[in-house]
């Protein structure tokens, strides 16, 4: 059974943010996916907001670390962009 321990946040907003983090750089597997959502089941919209909370991780990470941040960041982005 995976645990998963409540770290209180210092703002409120969709758990959405919480998921973008852990994709860059190294992600989760589907298992751990699974066991979050059977403990936190997805927002409304979750799958839509998601990569938009993505990206801004990846830009953030792009403005610290550069290189290929960059890329992905771009390609999120073209995605999100098409989708308007």
């Amino acid at each position: 059974m995976l645990l998963l321990q409540a770290v209180p946040a210092s703002q409120a907003h969709f758990r959405t943010v919480c998921a973008g983090p852990p994709c860059p750089p190294a992600g989760f597997t589907d298992a751990f996916w699974r066991g979050y959502h059977s403990v936190l089941p997805k927002a409304p919209l979750f799958d839509q907001r998601r990569p938009l909370y993505q990206l801004y991780h990846y830009l953030n990470h792009y403005n610290l670390f550069g290189g290929g941040y960059y890329n992905t960041s771009a390609r999120i982005l073209e995605q999100l962009v098409a989708k308007l």
